[in-house]
Formats: C-alpha cells, structure tokens, sequence
C-alpha cells in the first residue's frame, strides 16, 4: 500500500489559479467549441458563477450542426480583440487545437479540465478520499492486466488531485471509447446489450466499427423522450430487424426510479427530486427473458454504472461476456473491477484514457 500512495501527489494548484485568472481579470468568458465537452465546460463554469458570452467555432463550420442549442459566432470575427476576452477550449482534443489557435495567433488559451459532469462544481476526488481507500485503490492497481493500465490509474488518480492534465497527456490511447479497434476489437459474432442508449449513438458506432457484422443489438433506454430518438434512429439504420429497443433501465433490482432530467439529457440521472419515473431490471432478468447469448456490454449510464452491474452476476458467470463501462464515480474505481473479480475471477481488467480530458475514463473487462 506504501508503494502505491508514494504514486500518488497531494498539492492542488492549476485549475484553482487558472478559474482565479478568469474571475480576477473580469473580462467575457468565450468558448472555442460547440459540442458535448464545450457544453459540460459552459455547466462547470455556470456552476462556478461565471457567465458565458458566446461559444465559437470557426468561420468554416458556422452553418454546420452542433451539440448546443446556442448557435455558435465564428472565431474570426473576434480575433482583432482577443485579448478583451478569456478563450477557454471546449475541445478534448486540446493538444491539437493550442497549436492551430497558436497558428492564428493566439497565444493566451485557457484549459480547464472539468470534474465528470455528475460532479462538480465539487472535486471528483481528494487525497483524504485516496487514503481512506488506499487498500482497496492499492488491490484494484494490481489486478489489472497491462502496465499501461496501473500507470492509466495513477495518471488519473493524480490529475483529479491536481487538476493538471500533464499526469494524463503521455498515456492517452486516442480511440473510439467503446469499442477501440486497436485493442479490445469486436469479433463479427458480437450479441450486444447496449446499455444507456440515449439516441443510438453507440448502435451507429458499432455498426460502422463492426461493419454491420453482428448477431444482435439490445439497446436499454428507459427515458421516454430518448427512447422515441432511440427508435427512430433504429429505423434509419440498416439490418434494424437484429436491433431490439427496450423502454427499461438497468438496475440491481426491478423497481420504479426517480428520474430528473436536464436540457440536453447527456447529465440526465436517477435522482431523489426527479419528477418522471422510469422502469428498470436486472440485466440478469432482461438476459433471461430475451433467450440471447449475451457477448459484449457497454454501460454509460451516468454514474449508475456498479448499480447495473450487481444485478448482471448469473450473465457474467454463464456467458463471459466482455464489458465496457465509463467510471462516473470516484468509489467506482476501486467498487466495479473488486465486483467483476468477484462475480468471476477469470476475468481481464484493463483501464484506458481515451481522450485527453479526464472525463474519457473506460474499464475493460474480458475473457478474451
């Protein structure tokens, strides 16, 4: 346990000063983006109190569809005044973007790394939660499979305790997050339980990835104004006769949710003060109930993930299905690879940093 908590740093310092520039200095917040991180950035820095002027994206691209509802201003007509304004990127890929802005011009850019949505504007984590779960941090460090897994942990562990994206930098593996094609790759036999699946997002990705080639898609939405999009994007896909939308939502027990919704849906969550309710299952009942030899499933239900799992035990014994989650939560770091192991013991952990904001964190699990 000594080794791994000497891994790990204590000071707190970069995103604190950089939102203390931002308050201090008084000038509009603009925002280089205008997709899903550029709309969980402008949530974060609301949360903080500071107000957001405009969100831009180049000339280019001004007519294009965006994430936000808001359309966006072109960057070009705002550059002669830069320096009146804070430029904050809302852009993963950030690396990629200091150096095109630099190319313009640009030299002064902010990057802020935001706590997962589910967070903030609280920390994810800190480092009396760290060594409160040294043991347990310390035994999930050393079940995973790879080294790039262990140093992926660490690099994580570190950048939420210090707010400084460097810890994350040299171990990004740029990939699609659920279904990577230069690791973990998808055979063309893959029966899929999709999880969260919002609009068909992770359907049309699997489709392209796997090339069509796969048995069958169950997708788990238990929104009912997802679930609509969810249909019709099914409808617009080709082989949807072996994708199977569900209006259920995977939980450790069948019951009746609280469900509080929120703009865009993408932060949408099981909540105390929700006024819908949704329906959820065991996925262990759903898997059943369907007769299907379950392969693969990806869950991405905002913070809910271990809830899903602990009702998934006879699927992973009977089938060895792999699995892809997101990690929402602090305590799902250590809760979901201890639970997996458990469930059955022969299976594989991997841990990946798929772009270069911390939000982007993946668990692999595998028999394979």
């Amino acid at each position: 346990m000594e080794k791994f908590l000497k891994k790990i740093v204590t000071s707190q310092t970069s995103k604190e000063n950089t939102i203390d520039d931002i308050r201090n200095n008084k000038k509009p917040v603009l925002i280089y983006g205008a997709g899903v991180y550029a709309y969980v950035l402008s949530s974060y820095l609301i949360a903080l109190g500071i107000k957001i002027k405009e969100f831009l994206v180049d000339r280019s691209l001004i007519n294009d569809r965006f994430f936000i509802k808001i359309k966006p201003k072109s960057l070009e007509d705002y550059i002669p005044t830069i320096d009146e304004y804070n430029l904050i990127i809302g852009i993963s890929s950030y690396p990629a973007i200091i150096y095109k802005l630099k190319k313009k011009g640009l030299k002064k850019v902010f990057v802020i790394d935001v706590p997962d949505f589910l967070n903030f504007p609280k920390p994810f984590l800190d480092f009396n939660f760290v060594k409160k779960k040294s043991l347990k941090l310390n035994e999930v460090y050393n079940l995973f499979e790879d080294d790039i897994s262990k140093e992926t942990f660490i690099a994580f562990i570190n950048t939420k305790l210090t707010n400084d994206l460097g810890f994350l930098k040299p171990i990004v593996k740029r990939d699609h997050l659920y279904f990577p094609s230069s690791e973990f790759k998808i055979s063309k036999k893959e029966t899929l339980l999709d999880v969260g699946g919002f609009n068909g997002d992770t359907i049309r990705d699997f489709l392209k990835i796997s090339n069509s080639n796969f048995e069958m898609i169950i997708s788990l939405e238990p929104l009912y104004e997802n679930f609509l999009k969810l249909k019709q994007a099914i409808n617009e896909f080709a082989f949807n006769k072996k994708i199977m939308p569900l209006m259920v939502g995977a939980w450790h027990k069948a019951d009746k949710l609280s469900f509080k919704k929120t703009n865009l849906n993408i932060d949408s969550r099981v909540h105390y003060s929700g006024k819908e309710f949704i329906e959820v299952n065991t996925i262990d009942d759903i898997a059943y109930q369907l007769g299907l030899n379950i392969s693969l499933v990806k869950i991405d239900i905002n913070g809910y993930e271990f809830n899903a799992l602990k009702g998934s035990s006879e699927t992973i014994k009977r089938f060895k299905p792999n699995i892809v989650t997101k990690i929402h939560v602090k305590e799902d770091l250590y809760r979901i690879p201890l639970l997996l192991k458990k469930f059955n013991p022969a299976i594989k952990l991997y841990l990946r940093q798929r772009n270069y904001m911390s939000m982007m964190l993946v668990l692999y699990a595998r028999f394979n």
